[in-house]
């Protein structure tokens, strides 16, 4: 799966708390999915409302919206509007990491200098510590810490809250959990493949999506 893919499934995963779901990445050019996703994630924005109440509810203004959110919380944005609107898929992944890991991974009231990606892992691994009553060694990755030792497994299942019968081919399992979280919470069961927990190769980032994810529910 792609990048784009994971990153779309991470916006439908969000909008899923309010009712909303794009087919695609034309909805993130459309504008309004940005300010939905930051109005969901931080709920004092009100950025939808404000744009409609301006009278002004062209894609532009919603995506101007968006990123004047962004900047007034140090967020630093390197490309204009119209990048967005023309599909500059540099842009547009840019766009939605940010919204990730500012508005997802850690909370956009946090100080800017906190919103990185080591601090992410960071407090996601406590997280998984705390869920889960053990202790990992923060020196390792997120990965090598999740997905040796069934640790993964363990905390998908306390996630999905029931009882299910184990299968015998371990991805099986993991992808019926993952099945099971998607109908519970509208956590999108594409983010991550089961065959890569079970390898133990994972990407970092996609793991820290799919425990933030997690973490919300």
């Amino acid at each position: 799966m792609s990048v784009l893919e994971i990153y779309i499934n991470w916006v439908n995963s969000v909008l899923g708390e309010a009712g909303g779901h794009v087919d695609g990445v034309e909805a993130v050019q459309d504008g309004k999915v940005l300010c939905d996703l930051i109005d969901v994630l931080a709920p004092d924005a009100g950025l939808a409302a404000k744009v409609k109440a301006s009278g002004d509810c062209t894609p532009l203004s919603y995506i101007k919206v968006a990123l004047d959110h962004m900047k007034s919380h140090g967020i630093k944005i390197k490309f204009p509007p119209q990048d967005i609107i023309h599909n500059e898929i540099k842009s547009l992944l840019d766009i939605l990491w940010i919204l990730i890991l500012n508005y997802g991974i850690h909370f956009i009231g946090q100080n800017a200098f906190q919103r990185s990606v080591g601090i992410g892992k960071k407090q996601l691994l406590e997280w998984c510590q705390d869920e889960l009553g053990t202790t990992f060694d923060h020196r390792n990755t997120l990965t090598f810490n999740l997905c040796n030792g069934n640790w993964f497994v363990q905390l998908l299942e306390q996630v999905a809250g029931c009882s299910m019968q184990k299968s015998k081919d371990t991805a099986e399992y993991i992808d019926a959990l993952l099945t099971e979280i998607q109908d519970r919470y509208c956590i999108m069961k594409d983010i991550i493949r089961a065959s890569d927990i079970v390898d133990g190769t994972v990407d970092e980032h996609t793991l820290m999506i799919y425990l933030s994810l997690m973490r919300r529910r």
